[in-house]
This record gives structure tokens, sequence and C-alpha cells, in this order.
């Protein structure tokens, strides 16, 4: 669920939102660290299986 947390978060971190009334932001400080190899680890295999 953590990654699931950080790969919502990058994409919204990156779109123009209003960051006041965002509870992805809000939501993000509650997620553990992880770093970012790990986290592209991560991105690779949800893109292969998503077979992008």
């Amino acid at each position: 669920m953590e990654i699931f947390k950080q790969t919502v978060w990058i994409i919204a971190r990156y779109h123009a939102v209003n960051e006041e009334n965002d509870p992805l932001k809000s939501s993000s400080v509650a997620i553990k660290p992880i770093s970012s190899k790990t986290l592209m680890l991560y991105m690779r295999h949800v893109a292969g299986e998503m077979g992008g």
C-alpha cells in the first residue's frame, strides 16, 4: 500500500493542483520514506505489468 501512495503522490506532485485543498498532499505526510532506487524498481515493475 505504501508504494501505491508514493506513486500517486509523485504523479499528483507534477500536476497543477490547488495544494491547499488537495487530500493527496496531506496524506503524503504519513508515507514512510523509501529510497529513490526502490521507488524506481517498483515503478518499472508496474510499467512492465501495464505493458509500458
